[in-house]
């Protein structure tokens, strides 16, 4: 194929972060053949803007004329288009979309399904600013056929996210989330934390999009924080390429705290511990059946170990937990 995708006038290493989604974006649909400029080809009854995500349906064609050029750019919002009908560039017609160099947080994103068609005319382009480089380009009429991704910084992507959303629905929290398209990829990441910066992966999902193409996915969290919780996904090619999206917050105030040591029973000196709750600073005693304190530290992450400093004999002993908002002493055996 004689596609002229866009290359940076210095070469560099092909790594980044995807970190926008589209959860608040309008989408925005052609159901009626008829030209871009025209606002009553598409479903909410205006011409697309930036930020939005823009589908083509099946079936129908959208023209954009000799000469015009679709502006979409804007370097605080990321759009999508998506092409499973036909898009059709007249004569030196253009869209200009956003180069992430000029945006630092996200990029605009270009995706032809399967069955889709883009159409070319002599000297029509898709580029992006600020470089003003052809992106998709063709020096004669040529018709593009799909499913392919196209992506201004690595050419095609493992994984295309479209949005991403939760919420507390007692006792779990919903998690929903739907891509565009899926290439290559090897599993997709869910990870959670208490505070928005230090994520752990609660399970890898397999990827359910087929031939590359997109998939709809929902996920129960039944082990949900009490406060504020983040999610973000990452995914997981099979060449080892990750690619991390942007969390989400779903606030699940009114579930009740909780903090597990384990293994139980365990092994004398060895405990691991989680918290359902955020705190600054908790006390940790282990306590024999007198009440006598055999060991105690100061914790201050919701999950993590604890080694004491000797390995206590068999018997029953007890957990002193203290924090500035929640206490509580449990049983554990040895």
């Amino acid at each position: 194929m004689n596609l002229l995708r866009f290359i940076h006038s210095s070469f560099f290493v092909i790594v980044f972060l995807c970190i926008a989604n589209f959860s608040n974006a309008a989408t925005i649909t052609a159901t009626t053949t008829g030209n871009w400029t025209t606002p009553g080809i598409w479903d909410l009854g205006r011409v697309p803007a930036p930020g939005d995500v823009i589908i083509i349906d099946t079936g129908v064609t959208v023209n954009i004329s000799n000469g015009v050029s679709i502006d979409l750019d804007d370097p605080t919002v990321r759009t999508f288009i998506q092409i499973k009908g036909t898009l059709s560039l007249g004569w030196f017609a253009s869209i200009i979309l956003t180069h992430p160099n000029n945006m630092g947080l996200a990029n605009d994103n270009f995706y032809i399904d399967n069955g889709g068609e883009l159409r070319f005319l002599f000297g029509a382009f898709i580029f992006y600013t600020p470089s003003g480089n052809a992106f998709i380009s063709f020096g004669f009429p040529t018709v593009e056929p799909g499913p392919v991704l196209y992506d201004p910084v690595g050419g095609v992507l493992p994984l295309e996210l479209i949005s991403f959303s939760g919420a507390y629905e007692a006792p779990y929290v919903e998690l929903k989330w739907t891509t565009a398209a899926e290439d290559n990829v090897s599993y997709i990441g869910l990870e959670k934390s208490i505070d928005g910066v230090n994520f752990h992966e609660i399970d890898k999902i397999q990827p359910l999009g087929l031939n590359g193409a997109g998939a709809d996915y929902e996920y129960s969290d039944k082990n949900p924080f009490n406060g504020t919780a983040y999610y973000r996904l990452h995914s997981v090619d099979y060449d080892g390429y990750e690619e991390y999206f942007s969390p989400i917050s779903v606030n699940t105030t009114g579930i009740k705290n909780n903090i597990s040591f384990f293994p139980v029973p365990f092994d004398g000196q060895n405990l691991s511990y989680h918290a359902n709750f955020a705190f600054f600073k908790g006390r940790v005693q282990v306590l024999d059946q007198a009440g006598k304190v055999l060991y105690e530290t100061v914790i201050n992450d919701n999950k993590g170990q604890i080694k004491l400093d000797q390995e206590l004999p068999h018997g029953t002993y007890f957990i002193s937990f203290q924090s500035e908002a929640f206490s509580e002493i449990i049983r554990i055996a040895r």
